[in-house]
């Protein structure tokens, strides 16, 4: 951002403010008005350098004198246009008079040395708002990525939880290594074969659907804690940086 004075309009010592004419000279990129390439466009604009347009067909930020004793709005000039390069680069000059507070020390008038300043700031959000929101961006898309998952396994589960075919092997094998539990009461059953087995160690359909309902918990438990963790010692990292 550039200012250039015109001339000061009015110093005024007993109200504390400065009155001041001229311009101020704002920069930015805008992606979407690049045209350089013309893979992205549905015409070659090659030969067309720049064009020119006003605040109505262009975005531009949200500018205020943060000073100003006389109007606190965003800066705005319909009649000033803006100067659009093929690179996306948009120039842009409002011109105005600007009224400002300024403390005035006539300690040594009439050879004192006034300070005044024009102070702009944007009403958007700050570097550090942007971070937050594109973290916090990341951790939403996340979380509704689990939650679709968590309909499809809900619905796998369910599934189980009612089927009647034969247990697949490799459930078999996954439920044996990781049952360690201890029958207080056994119930015998002969078989066919004259051997006997335990009624309570049958596996059925039921205890695979809760096996497995656990198992996604605990997955979901761990997921989300450590994704929460890496992201807020990540924007920590990326706050302290800046």
């Amino acid at each position: 951002m550039i200012f250039a004075s015109y001339r000061i309009e009015q110093m005024n010592i007993k109200d504390q403010a400065l009155s001041i004419s001229g311009y101020l000279t704002f920069n930015w990129k805008d992606p979407r008005l690049d045209w350089s390439d013309p893979t992205n466009t549905t015409q070659d604009y090659g030969n067309v350098d720049f064009l020119f347009s006003t605040e109505e067909y262009v975005w531009r930020p949200s500018i205020i004198i943060e000073n100003s004793i006389q109007d606190m709005g965003v800066i705005s000039d319909k009649s000033t246009p803006m100067r659009i390069t093929n690179r996306g680069m948009v120039v842009w000059s409002p011109s105005g008079i600007f009224v400002v507070s300024c403390e005035s020390d006539t300690t040594y008038y009439p050879l004192d040395t006034q300070d005044c300043k024009l102070k702009v700031s944007s009403k958007a959000y700050t570097i550090n708002v942007l971070i937050f929101i594109c973290y916090l961006s990341l951790y939403l898309a996340f979380v509704l990525f689990l939650a679709a998952m968590s309909v499809v396994l809900t619905i796998f589960v369910l599934r189980a939880h009612y089927a009647t075919g034969e247990i697949p092997k490799v459930f078999k094998i996954l439920f044996r290594c990781t049952s360690h539990s201890k029958v207080d009461v056994e119930i015998l059953e002969k078989t066919d074969v004259g051997e006997f087995e335990h009624e309570d160690n049958k596996l059925t359909w039921q205890i695979v659907a809760v096996g497995m309902d656990t198992v996604f918990f605990y997955v979901y438990v761990v997921l989300i804690s450590v994704v929460t963790s890496v992201l807020t010692v990540a924007y920590i990292i990326h706050y302290q940086s800046i």
